[in-house]
């Protein structure tokens, strides 16, 4: 791609990173991360929510309840606002796992966010 000029932006790395979280890749995901500070590629509000939900919905695959929860945990704490497909993965994998109580304060969340859509 840059070898015939055209520079990746925010939208293809949104695109490379959200194929490799999907795939558990995330050795691999974490290197393009560090490729985009590089190229000075500044992610967007769009790309934390997309990629951090990729990576949450990535770790709940390999039923890692844990990770999914420390990612959810880093996404609040970047300041992009969970939305309803973090929600839609979250809450019923946490009750799966037997974390009940977890599932309720992410509903608590919901409902203090006003994110229901």
């Amino acid at each position: 791609m840059e070898k015939k000029g055209v520079k990746p932006d925010v939208i293809t790395f949104n695109k490379i990173l959200d194929c490799l979280y999907g795939n558990q890749r995330f050795s691999d995901a974490e290197m393009i991360w560090g490729v985009m500070v590089e190229k000075n590629v500044v992610p967007d509000i769009r790309s934390y929510n997309a990629n951090f939900n990729a990576l949450i919905k990535g770790f709940v695959g390999e039923g890692n309840l844990e990770e999914a929860k420390q990612w959810y945990g880093e996404l609040v704490k970047s300041g992009c606002a969970p939305d309803k497909w973090t929600f839609e993965t979250l809450v019923p994998f946490a009750c799966e796992k037997g974390d009940v109580e977890y599932g309720f304060e992410l509903c608590k969340d919901i409902f203090q966010r006003r994110r229901l859509c």
